[in-house]
């Protein structure tokens, strides 16, 4: 387990197990999130975690005071190699019965939840700079991302758009720092 960051949100990274202890503030915040996932809500992730999840963390988001809520729910697993390239990136959980990769947030502090999270893994020595949100559906929660990211001088990439159903669309997502993305650029060009 890692630490947390003090700061006016509290961020930890906890084992996918580990969620389970909280189950009642993560039902609330899955009911009223900026982007509704039924996949990211405990009864589904819960019992898909044995099978698909063995591998899965959860970054959690917390206010502070006295009774905190739980604002951010980011289930992710560390992947050491993506599309042939040895490069450690932080990936959003998905599998094949759970398609869609957007995050638990608090729709009216999601920019603060979404920086909080991303000062963490800039921070935490072992979480990989890079991130990659498969599925994530085009919208509020996506243009806050780009903008937070945009803000902290970090760049992102959309792509491999998907129509689903009722006609929302969905995205890969992939988030990092300039220099680190850059990084992975070179690295990609000098593969034979």
């Amino acid at each position: 387990m890692h630490g947390t960051l003090e700061s006016a949100l509290r961020v930890e990274w906890r084992p996918f197990p580990e969620v389970a202890a909280w189950v009642a503030q993560w039902r609330e915040l899955a009911g009223r999130a900026v982007e509704p996932n039924i996949f990211y809500e405990p009864a589904f992730a819960l019992a898909a975690a044995p099978v698909f999840g063995h591998d899965v963390g959860a970054g959690l988001v917390w206010s502070r005071g006295a009774s905190p809520s739980l604002l951010g729910f980011f289930p992710a697993r560390v992947e050491r190699r993506r599309y042939g390239i040895a490069l450690p990136i932080l990936v959003g959980w998905t599998h094949p019965y759970a398609p869609l990769g957007a995050p638990l947030v608090e729709p009216e502090m999601r920019a603060a939840v979404i920086e909080a999270w991303l000062d963490f893994i800039a921070r935490d020595a072992e979480l990989p700079k890079l991130i990659l949100l498969p599925y994530l559906p085009e919208g509020l929660l996506a243009d806050t991302i780009d903008t937070v990211l945009s803000r902290r001088g970090g760049s992102s990439a959309s792509f491999a758009r998907h129509a689903i159903g009722g006609g929302a669309r969905t995205r890969g997502f992939f988030c990092a720092r300039n220099a680190r993305l850059e990084g992975a650029r070179r690295h990609r060009r000098s593969l034979p």
